[in-house]
């Protein structure tokens, strides 16, 4: 989830490139290091507050992440000092002193060891998504999770409630990067208390809300998402969304729009939410997605936007959910038109036997 005002985190490390070298002394003269170091600052502050929160003191995830964030606090200080030692608002190498040679390249060995960091949030993140998604009968899910780095703030989960129900859990937290993937594990573990609860979709929400507005409301902390549970014997779909865009289903060859409602978790108390049912039958399709597939901007910054992702899937509605999925993906490649992705996006297509 983007922001609206600007928030890069990690600009130079997080491009989504698995180069582990650092830019060239060209491209860092472009870099705002004071700036940058400032952000980068805040964010550890900000995720070593949520960290230290007693309710997460035998959480074995936060504090995992608690150690990869004071790791990174380390080096970020010291690849600081150095970036003062090397000047590197007039960085060139050609005119650089021995020391300040020794300096650059020492930063350069900080930003590996950054990148190493990020490879083991990568690591952090990947063990909290669902695995064997292909087990449930009667229903095939396909994902595609692709964070803008190696960690992003998307999050999303698959269990089967009782004997017969699939339930669907998705949430985009606000930001990106190494912050945004710490509050998604924060979710997940406030999101596995509510499912051993046994509730609905919506009372599921309620309960996220509250405890959201209790732990993070002075840091600003918040997210969208959305809860299906698909019952496959009563054919049922019982929908609920906290402030996340509208969803697809394909019913009978129809599309129907599963509405935008409510509001974000962890921006209004006592937020009560709803929910709503849809019917299903054979061979209809879900499509279930976070914004970073309809606000992709392209070199005009003209977002892709809800109107042509409907009109791709009206125009294949006939085709299998996967290969619709596949030719959504190709025309927001075409859009980008080789722009990198500036989101996080996770799409889910399911197919309903």
């Amino acid at each position: 989830m983007k922001r609206k005002e600007t928030n890069p985190s990690l600009e130079n490390i997080e491009s989504g490139s698995e180069s582990t070298e650092l830019p060239s002394s060209k491209e860092a003269v472009k870099h705002d290091e004071p700036v940058f170091f400032k952000r980068e600052e805040k964010m550890i502050t900000q995720s070593l507050e949520i960290t230290a929160n007693s309710e997460y003191k035998d959480n074995p995830i936060i504090e995992q992440f608690q150690n990869l964030t004071l790791e990174y606090q380390r080096l970020l200080k010291q690849a600081k000092k150095l970036v003062k030692m090397s000047d590197s608002q007039q960085l060139n190498l050609s005119i650089l002193s021995e020391e300040k040679a020794k300096a650059y390249n020492k930063i350069n060995e900080l930003y590996k060891a950054i990148m190493n960091d990020l490879n083991f949030a990568q690591k952090i993140q990947n063990d909290i998504l669902p695995k064997n998604i292909e087990r449930y009968k009667g229903i095939d899910i396909g994902i595609k999770f692709l964070p803008m780095i190696k960690v992003g703030g998307d999050i999303y989960d698959i269990v089967k409630i009782g004997d017969n129900t699939i339930r669907i859990f998705l949430a985009d937290a606000i930001g990106h990067g190494v912050q945004a993937a710490l509050i998604t594990m924060l979710i997940k573990s406030e999101y596995d208390m509510v499912r051993r609860k046994s509730v609905s979709p919506a009372e599921s929400f309620d309960f996220l809300n509250t405890r959201f507005m209790k732990l993070f409301v002075n840091l600003n902390l918040f997210f969208t998402g959305i809860i299906i549970d698909i019952d496959l014997v009563n054919r049922k779909i019982c929908f609920a969304s906290a402030g996340h865009p509208t969803q697809y289903l394909l019913h009978k060859q129809q599309l129907v729009k599963m509405e935008h409602a409510g509001s974000a978790i962890g921006i209004i108390s006592r937020k009560k939410y709803g929910q709503t049912e849809y019917s299903f039958e054979s061979n209809d399709k879900l499509f279930l997605f976070t914004d970073g597939v309809i606000e992709q901007a392209n070199a005009q910054g003209e977002e892709y936007g809800e109107d042509r992702l409907e009109d791709i899937i009206q125009k294949n509605i006939g085709l299998p959910a996967t290969e619709i999925k596949e030719t959504i993906f190709s025309d927001i490649d075409g859009h980008l038109n080789g722009i990198e992705p500036d989101d996080d996006i996770t799409f889910l297509d399911i197919s309903i036997g």
